[in-house]
């Protein structure tokens, strides 16, 4: 998890903002994502939920 945060930057990869961070996968684990460092991204509360279960952004 280090790794996608030092990566990030400690920002969500969408807007950039730095508060509620979660981590999210970019292909959703329901759909066969994997839990690897580069199916991981950062995204703030707001843009994880607007994302939902969709691959990418």
């Amino acid at each position: 998890m280090d790794q996608v945060w030092n990566r990030d930057g400690g920002r969500c990869v969408e807007c950039g903002g730095n508060e509620q961070l979660e981590f999210d996968h970019i292909i959703p684990f329901s759909k066969g994502g994997a839990n690897t460092y580069r199916n991981l991204q950062l995204l703030c509360k707001g843009c994880n939920i607007k994302k939902s279960n969709k691959i990418g952004y």
